[in-house]
Protein backbone atom coordinates (compact mmCIF):
# COMPACT_ATOMS: atom_id res chain seq x y z
CA UNK A 1 0.00 0.00 0.00
CA UNK A 2 1.51 3.49 -0.90
CA UNK A 3 -0.01 6.43 0.57
CA UNK A 4 1.11 10.21 0.15
CA UNK A 5 1.29 12.52 3.01
CA UNK A 6 0.94 16.32 2.83
CA UNK A 7 2.41 18.19 5.99
CA UNK A 8 0.18 22.04 5.98
CA UNK A 9 0.99 24.60 7.89
CA UNK A 10 -2.58 26.28 8.62
CA UNK A 11 -3.23 29.74 9.26
CA UNK A 12 0.67 31.01 7.76
CA UNK A 13 1.82 33.05 5.12
CA UNK A 14 5.15 30.96 5.66
CA UNK A 15 6.74 27.75 5.57
CA UNK A 16 7.25 26.39 9.33
CA UNK A 17 4.90 28.83 11.00
CA UNK A 18 1.07 28.49 11.73
CA UNK A 19 -0.25 25.33 12.95
CA UNK A 20 1.01 21.97 10.96
CA UNK A 21 -1.21 18.89 10.13
CA UNK A 22 -0.70 15.90 8.29
CA UNK A 23 -3.08 15.51 5.63
CA UNK A 24 -3.63 11.77 4.50
CA UNK A 25 -6.32 11.53 1.33
CA UNK A 26 -7.66 8.05 0.69
CA UNK A 27 -9.67 6.50 -1.97
CA UNK A 28 -10.95 4.39 0.51
CA UNK A 29 -10.86 3.45 4.58
CA UNK A 30 -7.85 1.39 6.31
CA UNK A 31 -7.95 0.17 9.08
CA UNK A 32 -8.33 2.33 12.42
CA UNK A 33 -5.08 0.86 14.23
CA UNK A 34 -2.93 2.18 10.76
CA UNK A 35 -4.42 5.16 10.96
CA UNK A 36 -3.75 5.44 14.69
CA UNK A 37 -0.27 4.46 13.61
CA UNK A 38 0.44 6.98 11.09
CA UNK A 39 -0.37 9.96 13.72
CA UNK A 40 1.55 8.28 16.33
CA UNK A 41 4.60 8.21 14.00
CA UNK A 42 3.78 11.43 12.52
CA UNK A 43 3.39 13.15 16.08
CA UNK A 44 2.03 16.09 15.00
CA UNK A 45 -1.45 17.82 16.73
CA UNK A 46 -3.40 16.04 13.95
CA UNK A 47 -3.46 14.18 11.26
CA UNK A 48 -6.48 13.71 8.83
CA UNK A 49 -7.42 11.38 6.41
CA UNK A 50 -10.62 11.51 3.91
CA UNK A 51 -11.91 9.53 1.50
CA UNK A 52 -14.58 10.72 -1.44
CA UNK A 53 -18.37 9.85 -1.06
CA UNK A 54 -18.84 9.04 -5.14
CA UNK A 55 -15.27 7.56 -6.12
CA UNK A 56 -14.48 7.39 -9.82
CA UNK A 57 -12.27 6.60 -12.46
CA UNK A 58 -10.45 10.30 -11.83
CA UNK A 59 -9.70 9.90 -8.10
CA UNK A 60 -13.13 10.70 -6.85
CA UNK A 61 -15.33 13.76 -6.89
CA UNK A 62 -13.97 15.34 -3.44
CA UNK A 63 -17.01 17.76 -3.44
CA UNK A 64 -18.19 15.10 -0.49
CA UNK A 65 -15.87 13.71 1.43
CA UNK A 66 -15.93 11.95 4.78
CA UNK A 67 -12.95 12.96 7.11
CA UNK A 68 -11.46 11.73 10.45
CA UNK A 69 -8.76 13.51 12.45
CA UNK A 70 -6.52 11.29 14.86
CA UNK A 71 -4.20 12.55 17.65
CA UNK A 72 -1.04 10.77 18.40
CA UNK A 73 -2.99 9.18 21.32
CA UNK A 74 -6.41 9.08 20.01
CA UNK A 75 -9.49 9.80 17.55
CA UNK A 76 -10.76 13.03 18.36
CA UNK A 77 -14.61 14.30 16.57
CA UNK A 78 -13.44 17.92 15.32
CA UNK A 79 -10.16 19.66 14.28
CA UNK A 80 -10.10 23.20 12.39
CA UNK A 81 -6.94 23.57 11.33
CA UNK A 82 -6.41 20.20 10.00
CA UNK A 83 -9.55 20.79 8.34
CA UNK A 84 -8.50 23.69 6.71
CA UNK A 85 -5.37 21.91 5.50
CA UNK A 86 -7.15 19.42 3.54
CA UNK A 87 -9.28 22.01 1.94
CA UNK A 88 -5.98 23.44 0.99
CA UNK A 89 -4.69 20.31 -0.48
CA UNK A 90 -7.61 19.55 -2.80
CA UNK A 91 -7.32 23.33 -4.12
CA UNK A 92 -4.22 23.53 -4.51
CA UNK A 93 -2.83 20.13 -4.96
CA UNK A 94 -5.19 18.01 -6.30
CA UNK A 95 -6.78 20.18 -8.60
CA UNK A 96 -10.27 20.60 -7.47
CA UNK A 97 -11.94 23.23 -8.40
CA UNK A 98 -15.37 23.82 -7.47
CA UNK A 99 -17.15 26.20 -5.22
CA UNK A 100 -17.59 24.50 -2.30
CA UNK A 101 -15.92 21.32 0.00
CA UNK A 102 -18.40 19.22 1.97
CA UNK A 103 -16.47 17.25 4.82
CA UNK A 104 -18.50 14.95 6.87
CA UNK A 105 -17.64 14.14 9.89
CA UNK A 106 -18.96 12.80 13.90
CA UNK A 107 -19.66 16.66 14.60
CA UNK A 108 -21.71 17.14 11.47
CA UNK A 109 -21.21 18.23 7.98
CA UNK A 110 -18.25 21.11 8.03
CA UNK A 111 -18.50 23.39 4.46
CA UNK A 112 -15.52 25.09 2.98
CA UNK A 113 -15.70 27.50 0.30
CA UNK A 114 -13.29 29.37 -1.48
CA UNK A 115 -12.66 33.05 -3.12
CA UNK A 116 -9.97 33.16 -4.74
CA UNK A 117 -7.02 32.54 -2.21
CA UNK A 118 -10.13 32.88 0.90
CA UNK A 119 -10.83 29.82 2.57
CA UNK A 120 -14.13 30.13 4.29
CA UNK A 121 -15.03 27.37 7.19
CA UNK A 122 -18.82 26.86 8.72
CA UNK A 123 -18.41 24.70 11.68
CA UNK A 124 -20.70 23.73 14.13
CA UNK A 125 -20.56 26.37 17.43
CA UNK A 126 -19.91 24.31 20.80
CA UNK A 127 -21.05 26.62 23.35
CA UNK A 128 -19.41 25.94 26.49
CA UNK A 129 -20.13 25.74 30.20
CA UNK A 130 -18.64 27.14 33.24
CA UNK A 131 -17.74 24.22 35.26
CA UNK A 132 -16.01 24.27 39.00
CA UNK A 133 -14.23 20.72 39.36
CA UNK A 134 -11.43 21.50 37.75
CA UNK A 135 -8.05 20.60 38.95
CA UNK A 136 -7.00 22.33 41.60
CA UNK A 137 -3.45 22.75 40.80
CA UNK A 138 -4.56 24.07 37.02
CA UNK A 139 -3.23 27.87 38.02
CA UNK A 140 0.57 25.50 38.67
CA UNK A 141 -0.44 24.06 35.34
CA UNK A 142 -0.71 26.57 33.36
CA UNK A 143 1.93 28.73 34.53
CA UNK A 144 -0.47 31.82 36.26
CA UNK A 145 -1.24 33.53 39.30
CA UNK A 146 -5.15 33.74 38.81
CA UNK A 147 -7.80 32.29 36.86
CA UNK A 148 -10.84 33.76 36.45
CA UNK A 149 -12.84 31.22 35.25
CA UNK A 150 -13.29 27.90 33.41
CA UNK A 151 -15.52 26.01 30.70
CA UNK A 152 -15.47 23.53 28.87
CA UNK A 153 -17.13 21.70 26.22
CA UNK A 154 -15.00 18.85 24.52
CA UNK A 155 -11.53 21.30 25.77
CA UNK A 156 -10.75 24.01 28.36
CA UNK A 157 -11.17 26.88 28.34
CA UNK A 158 -9.34 29.01 30.54
CA UNK A 159 -10.35 32.99 31.59
CA UNK A 160 -7.53 34.98 32.91
CA UNK A 161 -7.63 39.03 34.00
CA UNK A 162 -5.44 40.39 31.23
CA UNK A 163 -4.09 39.95 28.13
CA UNK A 164 -0.67 39.95 29.45
CA UNK A 165 -1.38 36.79 31.61
CA UNK A 166 -2.59 34.99 28.47
CA UNK A 167 1.21 36.13 26.85
CA UNK A 168 3.13 35.48 29.73
CA UNK A 169 1.83 32.33 30.92
CA UNK A 170 4.30 29.56 31.28
CA UNK A 171 2.35 26.27 31.14
CA UNK A 172 4.09 23.13 32.70
CA UNK A 173 3.19 20.05 30.30
CA UNK A 174 4.63 17.47 31.92
CA UNK A 175 1.81 18.23 34.40
CA UNK A 176 -1.10 18.78 31.84
CA UNK A 177 -0.39 15.79 30.63
CA UNK A 178 -0.78 14.30 33.77
CA UNK A 179 -4.46 15.69 34.16
CA UNK A 180 -5.34 14.15 30.96
CA UNK A 181 -6.14 17.44 29.26
CA UNK A 182 -6.43 17.08 25.47
CA UNK A 183 -6.62 20.73 24.85
CA UNK A 184 -6.26 24.40 26.64
CA UNK A 185 -7.60 27.15 25.67
CA UNK A 186 -6.62 30.69 27.33
CA UNK A 187 -8.38 33.85 27.43
CA UNK A 188 -8.05 37.13 28.66
CA UNK A 189 -11.29 38.19 30.92
CA UNK A 190 -14.23 39.05 28.87
CA UNK A 191 -17.64 37.78 29.24
CA UNK A 192 -18.26 34.60 26.46
CA UNK A 193 -20.92 36.19 24.59
CA UNK A 194 -18.06 38.45 23.13
CA UNK A 195 -15.48 35.58 22.63
CA UNK A 196 -16.52 35.00 18.87
CA UNK A 197 -15.93 38.36 17.67
CA UNK A 198 -12.52 37.94 18.98
CA UNK A 199 -11.71 35.21 18.91
CA UNK A 200 -8.18 35.32 17.05
CA UNK A 201 -6.86 38.17 19.58
CA UNK A 202 -4.65 37.43 22.40
CA UNK A 203 -5.50 33.47 22.86
CA UNK A 204 -3.19 31.10 23.27
CA UNK A 205 -3.92 27.11 22.52
CA UNK A 206 -1.57 24.26 24.11
CA UNK A 207 -1.56 20.51 23.00
CA UNK A 208 1.27 18.17 25.05
CA UNK A 209 2.56 15.87 22.03
CA UNK A 210 4.12 12.52 22.88
CA UNK A 211 7.91 13.15 22.47
CA UNK A 212 7.24 15.84 24.79
CA UNK A 213 6.80 18.69 22.41
CA UNK A 214 4.16 21.16 22.07
CA UNK A 215 2.24 23.23 20.06
CA UNK A 216 1.18 27.04 20.26
CA UNK A 217 -1.38 28.68 17.89
CA UNK A 218 -4.58 30.50 17.67
CA UNK A 219 -7.95 28.59 18.51
CA UNK A 220 -11.61 29.83 18.47
CA UNK A 221 -13.29 29.19 20.93
CA UNK A 222 -16.64 28.09 19.42
CA UNK A 223 -15.32 26.10 16.23
CA UNK A 224 -16.66 28.91 13.70
CA UNK A 225 -13.29 30.02 11.80
CA UNK A 226 -13.40 33.52 10.17
CA UNK A 227 -11.94 33.78 6.63
CA UNK A 228 -8.24 33.56 6.30
CA UNK A 229 -5.38 33.10 3.98
CA UNK A 230 -4.47 29.46 2.39
CA UNK A 231 -1.26 27.82 4.27
CA UNK A 232 1.84 27.00 2.65
CA UNK A 233 2.60 23.60 1.31
CA UNK A 234 5.60 21.54 1.95
CA UNK A 235 6.69 18.78 -0.18
CA UNK A 236 4.77 15.74 -0.76
CA UNK A 237 6.60 12.33 0.98
CA UNK A 238 5.39 8.77 0.52
CA UNK A 239 3.84 7.27 4.28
Amino acid sequence: MNLVLYQIDAFASKLFTGNPAAVIPLDKWIDDALMQNLAMENNLAETVFFVPRSPSTSGGDWGEADIRWFTPAAEINLCGHATLASAYVLYNILGYDKPSITFHSRSGPLIITRDKDIFFMDFPSWKPERISDYPGNLEEAIGVKEIVGVYKHRDLLVELNKEEDVRNAQPDFTLIKKQDIRSLSLRRGMRLVRMRQTALKDSKIYQPLLSGQTRRGLTHTDQTLPPTSSPDSLPQHSA
